[in-house]
């Protein structure tokens, strides 16, 4: 077992010391986390009981060496499961779904001359677009107060209920018109930016300990009860995507999304805000790319 815990910290750069005392604190750890109120769905994803013990203690454990880091007082990292986010490689975060009123399609139909609707053909065109994946990043560092999330050239969507959320920055009228944010699930409201405490953050009840779910998770299910999700939106001119649904009258938009999403990759980016104690801040950017990996359409990050 240790040594399966040193192969996952294996890219990690501090003294052996270190690593084995991490080791050791890792294998007798408690953690606490925050509980959701009414949460109606809850599901865990990839991340393990082990994997998120190991990616917390990592975070208050360990300082990266070398690069250029000029004030290692305010310094922090960002993790996902046991994986830290790096400006070297990009980072699985989350898995793309369709929270809310996702996309519009126009059929191709027409009234006869008795108002009858006559179709076509089973095409339908695709409008407008939106999906979304759940942030279940963990940032960790020394004297931090609180982490803010801010959207840019799209929009995050929160649970207002969550106790760890400090504030939220509301969409303007234009950006709600601009991102086609006017719809969502499970009583989200949409915004600009989101902070939230650092003992708090956004994270499910069930991340580190599994044997506290109330019922059987799903391996393939996303969490749902992680109160902070990001949303990209597309808009297309008319006939640039012509779609037919499969036996079961459904749409693939999948495929769609990854294509216009990774041609406009550089235009999306995510802000991770350390706010510390003493009145200073750190940010670090993640920019994206989409995959799509068994049947599953994968967001994968890399800070920049």
């Amino acid at each position: 077992m240790k040594d399966n815990y040193k192969n996952a910290i294996r890219s990690i750069t501090a003294p052996d010391s270190l690593i084995e005392s991490t080791i050791e604190n890792m294998q007798s750890a408690k953690t606490e986390v925050c509980v959701v109120g009414k949460s109606k769905h809850i599901a865990i994803k990839f991340t393990s009981a082990v994997a998120a013990v190991l990616a917390l203690i990592i975070g208050l454990s360990v300082i990266p060496f070398g690069g250029n880091k000029p004030d290692s007082e305010h310094n922090f990292v960002i993790t996902v499961g046991a994986a830290e986010l790096k400006p070297e490689m990009y980072v699985e975060v989350g898995e793309i779904e369709n929270y809310s009123d996702f996309g519009h399609f126009k059929l191709h139909a027409y009234l006869d001359e008795n108002k009858n609707l006559v179709v076509e053909d089973n095409d339908e065109e695709l409008l407008d677009l939106m999906k979304e994946f759940t942030i279940e990043m963990i940032c960790a560092g020394d004297n931090i107060e609180s982490i803010t999330y801010s959207a840019n050239n799209s929009c995050l969507s929160y649970n207002p209920d969550y106790e760890g959320l400090l504030d939220a920055t509301a969409l303007t009228e234009e950006e709600i018109e601009k991102y086609g944010a006017t719809g969502s699930s499970n009583n989200f409201l949409w915004a600009s930016a989101c902070t939230f405490d650092y003992n708090c953050q956004p994270q499910s009840r069930s991340v580190f300990n599994e044997e506290e779910a109330e019922f059987e998770i799903p391996e393939e299910w996303v969490d749902g009860s992680i109160p902070l999700r990001m949303a990209f939106s597309f808009s297309f001119k008319e006939g640039e995507y012509v779609l037919s649904p499969d036996k079961d009258g459904n749409v693939d938009t999948d495929p769609v999304f990854m294509n216009e999403f990774n041609a406009h990759a550089n235009e999306f980016s995510l802000d991770v805000t350390a706010n510390f104690k003493d009145g200073k801040k750190t940010t670090k950017t993640l920019q994206f790319k989409c995959e799509s990996v068994d049947g599953r359409l994968l967001m994968y990050a890399i800070e920049i």
